[in-house]
């Protein structure tokens, strides 16, 4: 074997080691920074309620669950922290998506139920439980699509969701508001009816007039994939602008509009919502007013702009997410890269 052939074959080798090196770090500056999308607020105070969770610090969880139950307190964005706490206390993970949760390990649960025990009639540790067994049903069920579902997943789903729902028994919904959405999601994922899913909401609104979350998840609910029909979503949300009216009505109408691109299509999502842009426009510079806005909020901005096909408004919510493009919101990768990112760019 000459020298020279070896020569060559050893620096074709470190070529490709280089190049391998240089594509993964050109892979890795692509990915988003998962603290930075789910917001830095929202991951920390997430490992704060399973850090006392796992430490057993069920007074200290108890005084959060009743001081959020204000709805004061709100993450940047102005999501209501009290939907965060309770989530928090059902996982065991902070940065991935609902669909891409892992299954929690038997310890959490227990340690769920120790909580529980203390007193079987605490509402925030009923409201805790009931959280855990709505994340479990869609571990049973996955997020394929309808079709894809096995009967054994369809049976694990349905049996958790009642679980859940019986954990929501008796509870006062004004010491724990998150009632209103956990029987909202449970009660449309069981069957409905609209009928009552109307009344939930009524009851919820009348009660807790400036809970967006309610407002959000039941715009969600209207949605034509479940119980909607045409109008129903700008319907919703164009009388939240007159009650509760003035900034908490427009910061309701833009959370509506989140909540809908999360579901939606980009080409439909006009078409299906009949929301208003300059609506939402509004909604989210009120949000922004008020509780800035966050990595995610700027990427849901930039979807709903370029569905209303407005490139200014949508350069400028990607000069605050960059790099950091959420893959809850675009959901599909490649539209994101090779058709929304060139129409940001081009004049």
């Amino acid at each position: 074997m000459s020298r020279g052939w070896l020569y060559g074959l050893t620096a074709a080798v470190c070529i490709l080691i280089l190049g391998g090196a240089a594509f993964i770090n050109l892979f890795q500056s692509l990915l988003p920074d998962q603290r930075t999308v789910y917001g830095v607020d929202q991951v920390d105070y997430c490992q704060e309620v399973q850090s006392a969770l796992h430490a057993e610090k069920f007074d200290e969880l108890d005084q959060m669950g009743r001081n959020l139950a204000s709805l004061k307190d709100r993450f940047v964005g102005g999501r209501e922290k009290i939907s965060g706490f309770y989530d928090s206390a059902a996982k065991d993970d902070c940065t991935s998506s609902f669909c891409d949760l892992r299954p929690v390990p038997p310890e959490h649960i227990r340690k769920i139920q120790d909580w529980l025990n203390r007193n079987p009639r605490n509402p925030v540790a009923k409201t805790a439980m009931a959280t855990y067994w709505y994340f479990n049903a869609w571990a049973s069920r996955s997020c394929a699509s309808f079709t894809d579902v096995t009967f054994d997943q369809w049976q694990g789903f349905f049996d958790r969701l009642r679980i859940a729902r019986s954990y929501l028994s008796n509870i006062d919904p004004i010491q724990s508001p998150q009632y209103y959405i956990l029987m909202i999601l449970i009660t449309c994922e069981s069957g409905g009816p609209r009928e009552r899913l109307d009344a939930l909401y009524q009851e919820g609104h009348a009660a807790l007039p400036k809970f967006q979350g309610l407002d959000a998840n039941y715009g969600w609910s209207l949605d034509l994939s479940w119980y909607g029909h045409k109008g129903d979503i700008a319907w919703l949300a164009d009388t939240l602008l007159t009650d509760p009216g003035g900034d908490s009505g427009q910061v309701s109408y833009a959370f509506i509009a989140e909540q809908a691109a999360h579901i939606i299509d980009v080409q439909r999502y006009f078409s299906d919502t009949g929301l208003s842009w300059d609506k939402i426009k509004q909604g989210f510079a009120t949000r922004r007013r008020l509780y800035d806005l966050s990595v995610h909020d700027w990427n849901v901005y930039c979807y709903i702009a370029y569905a209303a096909s407005d490139r200014d408004a949508c350069r400028e919510a990607y000069a605050h997410f960059g790099n950091n493009w959420d893959p809850t919101v675009w959901r599909d990768s490649s539209v994101y890269f090779k058709q929304v990112l060139p129409w940001i760019s081009s004049q």
